[in-house]
């Protein structure tokens, strides 16, 4: 009896760590339909809404999406009645409830790795984020100047002007949160003739909270090649420890391998992994891939690049 104990609290505790891990999330912020965030949804909301849309009262960011207890995206009269038949008990519910602190980074990168970007050719950097709470906009920074802000484009383009090294931040900001990733020491270079075949750029995206995780779907990683004679084909291979054992290149053993060959294509989905769990983890599973990019000469670069497979992180 003691021992079938000991099974079922094992049990409770690997179902509550594997939880916790993917499904926590910070506390409301504020609740939809509180327009003027006093931790009730009552009357005043209600003709909070109605004076906007008559021009009486100023619409705020909160008000906006505080408002929108519909969520269309648009306040409207339909919001403030809904507001009403919940206060009247006509409809118990609406859907979306809060607003929470939540900011997950999941992906940062720019169009040109340091020390290929050149002067006077606009460098693209993207920031794949998602929020608890409504994004507003999206700025970038350089040596702490905001140089580019959008309210939609997670993608923000600038041009250097002269070569040297600089620091490029870039923030998403949420209602109720703000998100920022940081390329230091980032260097431009000045524009070369007759360039050599390099690599441009490597970069991935559908990651979660910046991690390869367990589980996830449409994980892919890119690369895009610069110099020598275009247009370029693209080669992946990606290995992987099938035991979960630090990754040693000169041990083909327990090593799952899958090659994608030369073609057009410039990116590689990453395989979905199911972890087998032990004592409540996985652990890592070490991986490797080798990226090749082919001129229309023949000329080939390659560049290895080792990561890992882990949980997702709570958030």
């Amino acid at each position: 009896m003691k021992k079938l104990l000991c099974m079922i609290i094992a049990l409770v505790i690997l179902a509550s760590v594997c939880t916790v891990s993917i499904g926590a999330t910070t506390p409301p912020a504020a609740y939809i339909g509180d327009v003027n965030d006093d931790g009730k949804v009552n009357i005043v909301d209600a003709t909070i809404i109605q004076r906007v849309l008559a021009e009486l009262e100023e619409e705020t960011v909160y008000i906006r999406y505080l408002g929108d207890t519909d969520k269309d995206g648009f306040l409207t009269v339909a919001d403030a009645t809904k507001i009403q038949r919940r206060i009247a008990e006509i409809d118990k519910y609406y859907g979306g409830d809060w607003y929470n602190y939540d900011m997950m980074v999941d992906d940062f990168y720019a169009d040109y790795y340091s020390g290929v970007a050149r002067v006077g050719e606009p460098v693209t950097f993207t920031m794949n984020s998602r929020a608890g709470s409504p994004i507003l906009s999206y700025k970038l920074y350089v040596n702490d100047e905001c140089v580019a802000t959008s309210e939609t484009d997670n993608s923000l383009t600038y041009t250097f002007d002269k070569s040297g090294m600089y620091d490029v931040r870039m923030e998403t900001v949420a209602m109720f949160a703000t998100g920022e990733r940081n390329l230091y020491d980032y260097v431009v270079i000045d524009k070369e003739e007759n360039e050599e075949l390099k690599f441009k750029t490597i970069y991935s995206t559908g990651k979660y909270w910046g991690t390869y995780a367990y589980n996830q779907d449409g994980m892919k990683m890119y690369a895009e090649g610069i110099g020598g004679t275009a247009p370029y084909q693209y080669k992946f291979e990606f290995s992987r420890r099938l035991d979960g054992a630090i990754y040693d290149p000169w041990d083909t053993s327990e090593v799952e391998l899958t090659v994608q060959d030369y073609s057009e294509q410039n990116y590689f989905e990453l395989p979905k992994i199911v972890p087998e769990y032990s004592y409540g983890y996985p652990g890592t599973i070490d991986c490797k891939m080798n990226i090749y990019i082919k001129d229309v000469h023949g000329d080939i670069v390659s560049k290895s690049i080792e990561f890992y497979y882990d949980e997702h992180p709570i958030g």
